[in-house]
């Protein structure tokens, strides 16, 4: 018989202070059997009394849990302090992390006798420090694409002030060699290349959630039928399409031209995750989010509860395979051929800039779902901006001035403006410029000028030549969209707004139309 005292020894007054806790108290015999414990853990191991009852605690614990508890027993047997570990419970639908200690028990002559510990529910705590842990995960990613968007802008910035000079000195030579010629077609040639790589810095703008150019009420399951022959025509040997689309879809804000590309840059990672053929789902519907849901989503830590549609796709690949999940929307990172890398970081620069949120999971059994959700509105939206017909004029005279910090920008806009008969001063910032609009603005027809400087922003020079002459003529440029630009302007009146990287020909149909402009306004005042 065990010289630890039993449960038939135990004293009234020490059952109803154990019954009274809501930590788990037991004691066992030096070989693990239970001896004394309160109900607390007959709860805590969903067994009764009875069962438990000589038994070793370890049978009660999962396996691992289990393993661990008779080396930790072995380990205490020969220390003073107490040891302790954890372990999870789980349980249809329930998930239960218990926190256990182990003492020594020792008798009146001080022999190694037992047992005895405490066994405490943590999982409470477990839950807020796991919560904890991906809050601040999904924030250093929200911070980390962050970043990277705003690199992702600056080089497309930078990228196209050199498209500027090569677009443009090349349309400039291509003009005055003979049509026809071999020289003419490679300058043609250059031009088409220089274009594409203006397609690149659209894409990086995108990431960067300033590629929001004309907003209007869309209609995704309209706009899925409209470009399924295109999808179709984009997949590879073997892979097959089918289209599942919601009737009835509440409409959402958005520029149809860039929801496209989601689908079509979707579809695309898709059809290549089949190289051995395959089938791939676009889908469509509405769905309500709450914040359990947009947590889970890259993004939906931006962006509110509430009722969204969805744009969906769905093959049934081998999954992400070697790629990381919490890179996947860094440019250029992929796990395909080098030069690949801009399509889900430019689906979620997208997906930012209208208000959104992208789930991506996948698994070696499901493949790879992709699924994007934008904010329903409430009623049908007319469409924002409206392109605008540029009528050409014959050649005008006027006095050009050209604002731009990059140099390649000033010489070729210079050149191409003295080539079309205008006189042009340029300045290379914004501060120079303002003083010598003080001086001259008179004799200055119009302006021509870059909205990312530093020093003085194109913005702060604006402001401060309409402190001048509020009917200045402005032509703002940028790399970014007019409608990001409209954001920064709310309040003024632009004339025209050209966006880098801008041909001659651009650049002499918009100048020619703002001078005009405002030389049929003088004539109408003077009479």
């Amino acid at each position: 018989m065990s010289n630890i005292r039993t449960t038939s020894k135990k004293s009234a007054a020490l059952k109803v202070i154990l019954s009274s806790i809501s930590d788990a108290y037991y004691e066992i015999d030096r070989d693990g059997k239970l001896v004394f414990f309160n109900q607390v853990l007959c709860a805590f191991l969903g067994k009764p009394e009875k069962e438990l009852l000589g038994t070793p605690l370890q049978d009660s614990m999962p396996p691992d849990a289990a393993d661990l508890f008779v080396k930790l027993l072995e380990q205490t047997d020969s220390k003073v302090v107490p040891v302790g570990f954890e372990w999870e419970c789980v349980g249809p639908g329930r998930r239960t992390v218990l926190e256990a200690s182990i003492s020594l028990i020792r008798d009146s002559k001080n022999r190694h006798a037992g047992f005895r510990g405490i066994i405490r529910d943590i999982t409470t705590r477990r839950e807020a420090h796991e919560e904890r842990e991906a809050f601040q995960r999904r924030m250093l990613q929200t911070q980390k694409l962050e970043s990277l968007g705003i690199l992702a802008g600056g080089v497309a910035h930078q990228f196209n002030n050199m498209l500027m000079g090569i677009l443009g000195y090349a349309e400039l030579v291509r003009e005055d060699l003979e049509e026809g010629s071999e020289a003419h077609s490679l300058m043609g040639e250059l031009e088409d290349i220089a274009r594409r790589a203006a397609d690149l810095t659209a894409q990086m703008l995108a990431y960067s959630g300033r590629g929001t150019v004309a907003v209007e009420s869309l209609d995704l399951s309209r706009v899925v039928k409209e470009i399924e022959s295109l999808l179709r025509s984009t997949l590879g040997s073997g892979v097959s399409l089918r289209v599942e689309l919601g009737d009835g879809l509440d409409p959402t804000r958005g520029d149809a031209v860039q929801i496209r590309q989601i689908l079509v840059n979707l579809v695309t990672n898709a059809s290549e995750a089949l190289p051995n053929g395959g089938k791939v789902l676009v889908s469509t519907g509405t769905i309500r989010l709450d914040k359990t849901d947009l947590d889970a989503m890259t993004g939906g830590s931006e962006v509110q509860e509430g009722n969204y549609v969805y744009l969906e796709v769905r093959d049934n690949g081998c999954g992400l395979g070697g790629s990381d999940p919490e890179r996947i929307f860094e440019p250029f990172y992929t796990t395909k051929f080098t030069g690949r890398g801009l399509g889900l970081p430019t689906v979620q620069g997208i997906v930012r800039s209208h208000g959104g949120a992208v789930w991506v999971r996948s698994g070696k059994e499901v493949g790879t779902v992709a699924t994007v959700y934008l904010p329903v509105v409430a009623a049908e939206l007319e469409r924002e901006e409206v392109p605008q017909e540029v009528e050409t004029r014959p050649s005008l005279s006027g006095f050009v001035m050209v604002v731009d910090d990059e140099e390649i920008v000033l010489n070729v806009t210079r050149f191409s403006l003295k080539k079309m008969g205008y006189e042009v001063i340029t300045f290379d910032n914004g501060i120079d410029a303002v003083e010598e609009y003080r001086r001259s603005w008179k004799n200055i027809s119009v302006i021509v000028l870059d909205l990312t400087m530093p020093e003085m922003s194109g913005e702060d020079v604006f402001k401060a030549m309409v402190e001048v002459n509020p009917d200045v003529q402005v032509v703002l440029t940028s790399g970014f969209t007019e409608h990001e630009v409209g954001k920064i302007f709310t309040e003024q009146n632009l004339v025209k707004f050209l966006q880098k990287p801008y041909r001659p020909i651009e650049l002499q149909e918009v100048v020619q139309a703002v001078i005009g402009a405002a030389a049929e306004t003088q004539v109408q005042l003077d009479l």
